[in-house]
């Protein structure tokens, strides 16, 4: 496309006036009209394309012309209306840098007259396409009968990862076989090619990776290492842990000494003898364990990937605390707020019970108070922001009789000398080790040998008595089950 932007110009003539009366063969002859001097005013962009993609270069010529039309000699500037979307050159060569439009804009000079033409360029993102596949391997040796993990990594025109569909091949089926996920296994001593080949939009790229197989020896040798697992997806700040298992040329297990390291450690770290991934800031990384035995030091490797750090969110939360209480008695509850990722987050609890003929409970503290027998329900409710979750806890209140008791061996006295419980609940005994309780009432548990501490469970209701055979009837108590 052509733009040109025309000026408007004056041609100065020369008339010729005549005189009066006759003229006889003295009248001089009159000079015909002169012919202007060329004045710039105009100037033409020449363009081969108006749109461009992202990374491509676009030349511009420009081309003055006078007032005749015709080329003439003038100095030529360039500018663009936006340099982050298209920059231009002093000789017109337009680079895309960012989708969106600019006006590339030539300016003509010559003597005292400056006449100006614009283009308007537009640049497209720049689209992905797989231009290449590199393949790496575990181990580039292996002996009969051993494997060797390939794996194929795609690139686009950038260098950058691209997702491809990617098929496996070998040259020589009966020296080595591929699976369909890259693992290589040797089938007789000779060398084979093996081949990824990847397709992506119509596009089909290959790359290759030359493998010799031995035959194997009796002495194992370290010919592998494999990294668990071989991908992971991390966010900034948390951590994942690899492990590597060295393998030898029968693919058993082989001691060897692995180190660690991070292709971009800004991204992730890794602890070079543990294995311990770290999530350091967006992006990705390749964590490469080293594994060495003897002479012979093998590679495997595993892709992390680590994603901004997310806002935690409230997400739920849970109760804490007894769910027995007696009539008149009181229990105190807890909640725990907690985000996505399960870990604490602050927030604002209030409580509520939603059978308060049963059981009520302090709003701000948590604290249930039994009012009846039966089951009540007990809510929590957490609020953090404008997110806000519930949980809910049963509270089961006995008729006015705990279901659990402790009894304390003071002296030569038990203390309480009565312990009222409910049908169903526990008394427990602190003796010191210096009393024992012996039951004398029909039904009872087994007694309680001398021991520091000990609890017995009581199904059935009515009185059970008891008293301490070392001191003798004179240190009794008893237990009434209601």
């Amino acid at each position: 496309m052509r733009t040109r932007i025309t000026l408007p110009f004056f041609a100065l003539a020369l008339t010729a006036c005549s005189g009066g009366g006759g003229g006889g063969s003295n009248t001089p002859t009159q000079p015909g009209p002169s012919t202007p001097s060329p004045v710039l005013t105009s100037v033409t962009i020449n363009a081969p394309a108006q749109s461009v993609t992202v990374g491509q270069t676009l030349q511009l010529s420009a081309s003055p012309r006078d007032q005749n039309g015709n080329a003439i000699t003038a100095t030529v500037t360039w500018s663009s209306s936006a340099p982050t979307v298209a920059s231009v050159s002093g000789t017109g060569l337009v680079s895309a840098l960012a989708a969106g439009s600019a006006t590339i804009t030539a300016q003509a000079s010559a003597g005292s007259a400056t006449v100006t033409s614009t283009t308007q360029i537009t640049v497209s993102p720049a689209v992905a396409v797989l231009t290449s596949v590199a393949v790496s391997a575990s181990a580039t040796s292996i002996v009969v009968g051993a494997t060797a993990q390939l794996t194929a990594s795609p690139r686009d025109q950038n260098g950058a990862a691209i997702q491809a569909t990617v098929t496996w091949s070998s040259s020589a089926t009966g020296v080595a076989t591929v699976s369909g996920t890259g693992l290589v296994t040797g089938v007789a001593a000779g060398s084979a090619t093996i081949t990824a080949q990847a397709t992506a939009g119509g596009v089909t790229v290959a790359g290759t990776q030359q493998l010799t197989v031995t035959t194997p020896t009796p002495s194992p040798v370290l010919t592998s290492v494999t990294v668990s697992p071989s991908s992971a997806s991390i966010f900034v700040g948390d951590g994942a842990q690899l492990t590597a298992s060295p393998k030898d040329q029968n693919g058993a297990a082989i001691a060897a000494t692995v180190l660690w390291s991070s292709s971009a450690a800004s991204v992730a770290s890794v602890n070079a003898s543990t294995g311990a991934v770290s999530g350091v800031s967006a992006g990705s990384a390749t964590i490469t364990a080293t594994a060495s035995a003897g002479t012979v030091t093998v590679t495997g490797t595993a892709q992390i990937t680590v994603s901004p750090a997310p806002t935690p969110v409230l997400t739920s939360v849970t109760i804490a605390g007894a769910s027995t209480v007696a009539t008149g008695a009181t229990i105190t509850l807890s909640a725990s707020p907690k985000d996505q990722f399960g870990n604490a987050i602050a927030a604002a609890v209030s409580w509520s019970s939603l059978t308060t003929g049963i059981a009520t409970v302090n709003a701000g503290t948590g604290v249930v108070t039994g009012v009846s027998a039966g089951t009540a329900t007990i809510r929590a409710t957490a609020t953090a922001g404008s997110v806000t979750v519930t949980a809910d806890r049963l509270i089961t209140v006995t008729g006015g009789f705990p279901l659990s008791e402790t009894v304390n061996a003071s002296g030569l006295s038990f203390t309480p000398f009565q312990a009222d419980i409910a049908a169903g609940g526990t008394v427990t005994w602190n003796l010191g080790s210096a009393h024992d309780v012996t039951f004398d009432s029909p039904g009872s548990p087994s007694n309680i040998p001398v021991t520091s501490s000990d609890t017995r469970t009581f199904g059935v209701a009515g009185t059970y008595n008891y008293h301490c055979s070392i001191h003798g009837a004179g240190m009794n108590g008893r237990v009434v089950v209601h």
